[in-house]
């Protein structure tokens, strides 16, 4: 009898050793996949999709000028002057807004790009005095947050966008309004 209740209780044991074991083994292992996957989506769109674009037809008819851009630059990505955290609300509001389903549609998806392209305003404005951000950074990131706003056709959010966008107007100097009126 007692040697029946020791093997029964080495046996519950190692049962439970084991389900420890590869339960740890799981969590570890989903927890690299997730890491790994959210680099390595953040790496495509910085280097592939916000890359700029080389064919020289392009350049030639100057087609890469109506592109948008992320960075305030031609070199494409996003501005290296943000650090990690401003560069992951950028690529973010990227991703919500050119992958998944009805991107025109989804309030849920401009929601989520407005919370983080306020991150991103909010990060450029800090980094703004160090001098180090693209110049046109923070007027394509506030426009791109009152185009946002637009799409979600509320009543607030559309004067948010409107205000956004006075803003942009007057940020700009008096030379850098005279070339927009020209073109």
């Amino acid at each position: 009898m007692q040697d029946q209740l020791s093997r029964s209780a080495f046996f519950a044991f190692g049962f439970f050793k084991r389900f420890a074991k590869l339960s740890i083994l799981g969590i570890v292992s989903l927890g690299l996949t997730g890491i790994v996957v959210f680099k390595g989506a953040h790496m495509w769109v910085e280097n592939a999709e916000l890359a700029p674009d080389i064919d020289p037809e392009t350049k030639c008819w100057e087609w890469d000028r109506d592109t948008k851009k992320w960075s305030g630059s031609n070199a494409g990505g996003t501005d290296p002057a943000f650090g990690l955290k401003g560069r992951h609300a950028v690529r973010v509001v990227w991703v919500t807004q050119n992958w998944g389903s009805a991107p025109h549609t989804s309030v849920v998806k401009h929601t989520y790009a407005k919370e983080f392209l306020t991150l991103a305003v909010e990060n450029a404005e800090d980094v703004i005095p160090t001098g180090k951000l693209h110049p046109p950074t923070p007027t394509e990131l506030t426009t791109r947050h009152a185009d946002v706003l637009e799409r979600m056709g509320m009543k607030d959010a559309i004067f948010d966008a409107r205000s956004d966008y006075e803003n942009v107007w007057f940020g700009l100097s008096m030379e850098g309004i005279k070339v927009f009126l020209l073109h």
